[in-house]
């Protein structure tokens, strides 16, 4: 709460401004960007990775990286539990329940019934990508570019606002920040340093890699239709 600026209000400054992109950004209904935010919308933890994989340039599986899933899985339980609670608090309608207009994921009841302010997804990706750019620093700029565009794909979607995205950054660096002073986590992330020093670059599909690329350079914000 000390950190993340309240959610916007009706009529607000902010909130005309959400109400503006939403209705902007409805406009690349089945795009490639529609698409890639459409993928975005899966969650775990090894949906992240897989989606992480190109600015990585590694093969991330949980199943062969049991280190890295345990730095993971605190950076996964504390942002839900901070996104979670302020969502709670704040209680703002998703923006496709304010204005008319398409979304690219199904509206079922757990979406409908869930609230805007912070994105979750932003929280965790932005968060993640912090981590995987300590893992990696000779990728972080591409991480971190990715862990942007993961939370930018909400927006796109329709499911957040912009503001929700841009507060669930601001918490995924908190929630980071904050861990930093926690042994576990420390130790956690020192472990999965260790595991990952050997780990070789993998052979990743360099067409799909550029198509990502392509997309998200002809997205820049504010979105256009490109």
């Amino acid at each position: 709460m000390k950190v993340i600026p309240p959610a916007p209000t009706a009529g607000d400054a902010r909130d005309t401004l959400d109400r503006s992109i939403f209705r902007a950004t409805r406009s690349l209904k089945d795009s490639e960007r529609w698409k890639l935010a459409r993928s975005d919308n899966r969650y775990g933890l090894q949906d992240l990775m897989n989606d992480f994989h190109c600015a990585t340039a590694v093969d991330l599986d949980m199943a062969k990286h049991p280190q890295l899933k345990a730095v993971l899985d605190i950076v996964y339980r504390e942002n839900g539990s901070a996104s979670g609670y302020l969502k709670e608090q704040y209680k703002r309608k998703r923006p496709f329940l304010i204005d008319a207009g398409e979304i690219c994921i199904a509206r079922d009841e757990d979406l409908v019934g869930s609230w805007d302010y912070p994105s979750g997804h932003a929280t965790l990706s932005w968060a993640t990508g912090l981590v995987l750019a300590e893992l990696f620093p000779s990728h972080a700029s591409a991480i971190m570019a990715r862990a942007r565009a993961y939370g930018e794909s909400r927006i796109i979607c329709g499911v957040h606002n912009a503001s929700a995205v841009e507060a669930g950054r601001t918490l995924g660096a908190a929630v980071f920040a904050a861990l930093q002073a926690t042994p576990g986590f420390q130790k956690a992330l020192n472990g999965a340093k260790k595991e990952l020093a050997q780990v070789p670059g993998s052979a990743f599909n360099t067409t799909t890699c550029a198509t990502e690329t392509k997309i998200l350079a002809l997205s820049p914000y504010p979105y256009s239709k490109k």
